[in-house]
């Protein structure tokens, strides 16, 4: 892996990349990733219905994780402005729908410290930081969940879901410093 910062420097580590490639592996092909300068992981909850119609109840800010864990969620993401927040939140409306997708999901950005915003995944489920929506949203997620997994459209307007307030949520681990910080439970 190697980072570059200029087109010069591009061309010169995408050729060798192909190289490589070809000798390696028979295939010049390569894959490029951008390398994303600080980097916050946002994700967007939405909920989407047989007829297409889908709804966003905003963001939450999971930025900081241990281990591949999430640690704190936070809803709104602090440094989101609100231009920003709102095409976010519609780029996630527009995944679900150019997907045809129903049912609860959560689609999950990278966000760059300038404010740019970069696809990562959608999970196709609630996740256990949901609460965090529900306390800045008011609405309770799990019930929309199974109204519309029932067949239930979904009576939403866009307009109707206001974030009010700030929610965090927190996850403790029990580990061992003494042991690499493998789990557990404490002493019995």
């Amino acid at each position: 892996m190697r980072v570059v910062h200029n087109d010069v420097s591009f061309r010169s580590a995408f050729g060798a990349a192909k190289a490589e490639a070809a000798a390696a592996f028979g295939n010049g092909s390569v894959y490029i990733e951008k390398f994303i300068v600080e980097p916050r992981h946002v994700e967007v909850q939405v909920m989407a219905d047989k007829d297409g119609n889908a709804v966003h109840f905003y963001e939450r800010d999971c930025t900081i994780q241990r281990r591949h864990q999430k640690m704190i969620e936070e809803s709104p993401c602090p440094v989101l402005e609100e231009r920003k927040r709102e095409e976010l939140c519609e780029s996630a409306i527009r995944i679900v729908k150019a997907a045809k997708y129903v049912n609860a999901a959560t689609v999950e950005f990278l966000l760059d410290k300038n404010g740019k915003f970069y696809f990562i995944e959608v999970n196709t489920r609630i996740q256990v930081e949901h609460p965090v929506t529900e306390m800045v949203t008011g609405h309770d997620l799990i019930k929309w969940q199974l109204r519309i997994a029932s067949g239930e459209d979904i009576d939403l307007k866009q307009r109707d879901i206001k974030h009010n307030g700030v929610a965090i949520e927190c996850r403790i681990n029990a580990e061992d410093p003494k042991n690499n910080f493998s789990p557990c439970p404490g002493n019995d």
